[in-house]
């Protein structure tokens, strides 16, 4: 029988009891009663290499912290799925077993096979990369409007799953911190700055003609954040950078914002640098001819091309 205990997807179960054995070559059974669809009392013998299991000490005063995080039940946040108290021979007597909901591993692990640079271009970040930085995003704001923090925000704290093909983040081993809450939450955000930093260096590392200067720059906004004041609108903020842009909104600020500011020869010169590919000639969309016309409209004038 398939261990429904970690493969919750597959059997509409309602656990009611729970408790764990240790065997002598160190591996676990597991028996639990199931409410539905029957009152069936299963054993699963879960492995060390597939039983998603993790132990805490319950002298630690942030296992509270922990578990209550872990059942927010967000999509980006590891969910707890069972918590009991161990009484095993091996392990100290107040240690807690906490089952987790099944996941593909650290996030690492993606992230070293994943193209960081955007298709048919060395610039980062690719759209794989961003929705990956996205969901981190979302996950941290859930933190916040529910008043915790994740208190050691690292590239190693972060799992992986997948659902229907697409990677789905999930954030782990929570810390308490010895600061105030705002001043906590606003380092969780600092640290990410500190993750895409860590990313574009990765990126340069593999790729010596990457183009880091996007992520680069939402990394030392981030890390440069000092003021809490900023909490509240802090996800709005980060979505609306350059580094979330798709291809459509980057076309608009070319067609809408750029002609404004052609009048400055090192505007230009970096504008003409730029890594983003974009189709500047009319074989591919005409952003040159939509350029002119918003020109025309607005009667800026400006050097051409």
């Amino acid at each position: 029988m398939a261990p429904a205990l970690v493969r919750e997807e597959l059997i509409p179960w309602e656990l009611n009891k729970f408790k764990l054995a240790s065997l002598r070559n160190g591996d676990v059974v597991a028996r639990y009663q199931i409410n539905r669809p029957s009152d069936l009392v299963a054993i699963a013998q879960l492995s060390r290499e597939h039983r998603p299991l993790v132990c805490l000490d319950l002298k630690e005063s942030e296992n509270v912290l922990k578990t209550n995080i872990m059942n927010l039940r967000h999509r980006n946040i590891l969910r707890v799925e069972v918590i009991q108290e161990l009484q095993l021979p091996v392990l100290n007597p107040k240690n807690i077993a906490v089952v987790v909901e099944p996941h593909e591993g650290p996030l690492t692990l993606f992230l070293s096979k994943l193209p960081l640079t955007e298709k048919g271009s060395n610039a980062v970040p690719s759209q794989s990369l961003r929705d990956v930085i996205r969901q981190i995003v979302e996950a941290l704001e859930e933190l916040r409007v529910n008043g915790v923090y994740h208190g050691d925000l690292t590239i190693h704290n972060m799992y992986h799953s997948k659902v229907g093909g697409a990677v789905v983040v999930k954030l782990v081993n929570f810390q308490n911190r010895a600061i105030d809450l705002e001043t906590a939450q606003l380092m969780d955000w600092v640290e990410l700055g500190h993750i895409l930093l860590l990313i574009s260096e990765s990126a340069k590392l593999n790729d010596n003609t990457a183009s880091c200067s996007i992520i680069d720059r939402l990394a030392s906004k981030l890390i440069a954040l000092v003021n809490t004041d900023c909490l509240s609108r802090i996800k709005e903020a980060t979505l609306d950078d350059m580094f979330f842009w798709d291809t459509r909104r980057r076309t608009m600020f070319y067609i809408h914002e750029i002609p404004k500011a052609l009048n400055d020869d090192d505007f230009v010169t970096r504008v003409r640098q730029h890594a983003w590919p974009l189709p500047w000639d009319t074989e591919h969309g005409g952003l040159v001819k939509a350029m002119n016309d918003y020109r025309e409209e607005v009667a800026v004038q400006v050097q051409e091309f």
